[in-house]
């Protein structure tokens, strides 16, 4: 399992703080949009617990279309820190 950021808090301010917290760095950006990589995520939850609810879901809580975009852009973003 992998966490997921979903459509509408991708450009959310608070976003910054979830990847802050990560443990192994798997929040990527692109301007004031995140993702996360579901190759690196380790599915601690560290994220949710500083994200407002229903930011960053589980990929079995997740839409296809969130999981997707997710998966694509964090291969092509750069790290977010």
């Amino acid at each position: 399992m992998t966490r997921v950021i979903v459509s509408k808090f991708r450009n959310h301010e608070s976003i910054i703080e979830g990847a802050s917290v990560c443990p192994v760095g798997c929040f990527h950006k692109k301007d004031s949009e995140y993702v996360i990589d579901p190759n690196d995520c380790i599915d601690c939850g560290s994220c949710q617990t500083v994200t407002p609810e229903n930011a960053i879901v589980t990929d079995d809580e997740a839409e296809q279309s969130d999981i997707d975009y997710n998966a694509k852009y964090a291969t092509e973003w750069e790290p977010a820190i």
